[in-house]
């Protein structure tokens, strides 16, 4: 499949301040025929969708752990929290603005394996100073697609058909702004190859962190500008689009989504929080596609979910649910009355844990790094969490299947 849609996703910091600005209303436009024709459905597939994403480490030749080549420790607490937000997972609950966001059914997971078939963690690190001009430029998109985007992408792209590309950088330049701290573009642009989609981030917005103890190197301790921009590239617009406080027709005007209140993005660069009131209604700063969203939210709508499910299956059909590398006793496509339950909880050297499916089950810590694996058959089992220090973790089912992570509190 040829990715063909002509927009650009673009969510943007400056480097003099960390105030929100975006180029995506250049491109992003509802009457693109890739976003305005969707169809309006007040119902979509519950099943879940499941995509393979990849991580393109693009650095300038630094250690492990130093500058862009950040750890895969760092990068798995990215895609825990894009997760967290897609599947309204119930993690750092301390951010949560109005926690009655809805679950997309949408699953991310790091590729299991590269386009030839061979064993990956998901994870491409290059060394891009073979690029000229990178280590001053950074991904450099100039109109005619002139910049040296194209050259950077070939050292390391998968198929676009089957994975969602995800390029991490230390800088990011359109023809429309000055070097940024964050951004991401949709499946395609018109000053970028089709076929070449996919999200373009700064380092320093990949990882979440929450209580600042893992030491990453990243502006937003929680990880949720990745979920915005993720967004964007399932076919979300931003809540205020359009910046009118007006709306005769909801399905054809602002968002396109008509559970999220009409405002003008009059307080922008208002990081504090506090709920106000624009065009007559208060202002949706728990949604992530609003910009308070990255810093003050925690939720997508029902109304978003559908317009992203049905973006999926109009144009992203064959990228999700690739084959899972891990098979359990039952299929893919299990159905959603599986469960999971542990007690007693909170829990001190031992817990039970009663499951319905059968799989390799991970648990995994509020930064997203996994501490244990349990294989596990359907049934109670008895769980030994003498060797984990104290703490917060989340019990999370195959990575075949999604379900609802279970939080264990080991005191």
């Amino acid at each position: 499949m040829q990715l063909t849609f002509s927009f650009i996703i673009l969510f943007l910091f400056s480097f003099a301040q960390a105030q929100n600005s975006c180029f995506s209303d250049s491109f992003l436009s509802p009457d693109n025929p890739s976003l305005g024709d969707l169809p309006v459905r007040s119902a979509v597939s519950e099943k879940t969708d499941t995509f393979d994403v990849v991580f393109h480490i693009m650095h300038l030749g630094e250690p492990l752990g130093q500058g862009i080549n950040i750890t895969d420790a760092q990068i798995e607490s990215a895609v825990l929290s894009l997760n967290r937000d897609f599947g309204a997972w119930p993690i750092h609950d301390s951010i949560s603005i109005h926690p009655n966001g809805a679950d997309t059914k949408l699953f991310f997971r790091l590729a299991c394996r590269n386009p030839q078939g061979v064993a990956s963690n998901g994870i491409v690190r290059v060394d891009a100073r073979s690029v000229q001009g990178y280590e001053t430029d950074g991904f450099l998109f100039i109109a005619g697609n002139t910049g040296n985007n194209n050259q950077l992408v070939a050292l390391s792209r998968w198929p676009t058909e089957k994975y969602i590309n995800i390029w991490v950088t230390h800088l990011i330049q359109t023809p429309f702004s000055g070097p940024t701290l964050g951004g991401g573009f949709g499946p395609g642009s018109v000053i970028y190859a089709a076929g070449g989609g996919g999200l373009y981030l700064n380092h320093r917005i990949v990882g979440c962190d929450p209580d600042r103890t893992q030491g990453y190197n990243i502006i937003n301790p929680y990880g949720k500008i990745i979920s915005h921009e993720m967004g964007h590239y399932l076919g979300l617009l931003h809540t205020f689009q359009g910046e009118s406080c007006t709306e005769t027709n909801c399905n054809l005007e602002g968002d396109r989504v008509c559970d999220t209140e009409p405002h003008n993005n009059g307080r922008s660069n208002d990081t504090s929080c506090n709920e106000t009131i624009e065009c007559g209604t208060r202002e949706p700063i728990e949604n992530l596609m609003n910009y308070s969203g990255v810093l003050c939210g925690n939720i997508f709508t029902q109304g978003q979910k559908n317009r992203m499910k049905t973006f999926i299956q109009a144009f992203l059909s064959e990228v999700a649910n690739q084959p899972a590398c891990i098979k359990s006793a039952v299929q893919d496509d299990i159905l959603a009355t599986t469960t999971l339950k542990a007690y007693p909880n909170p829990c001190s050297e031992f817990v039970w844990v009663d499951v319905s499916s059968n799989g390799l089950y991970r648990l995994v810590d509020l930064h997203g790094s996994t501490v244990r694996f349990f294989e596990l058959t359907s049934g109670k089992h008895k769980l030994d969490l003498s060797m984990i220090t104290q703490g917060i973790y989340f019990l999370i089912p195959p990575d075949s299947l999604k379900l609802k992570a279970c939080r264990l509190m080991r005191i």
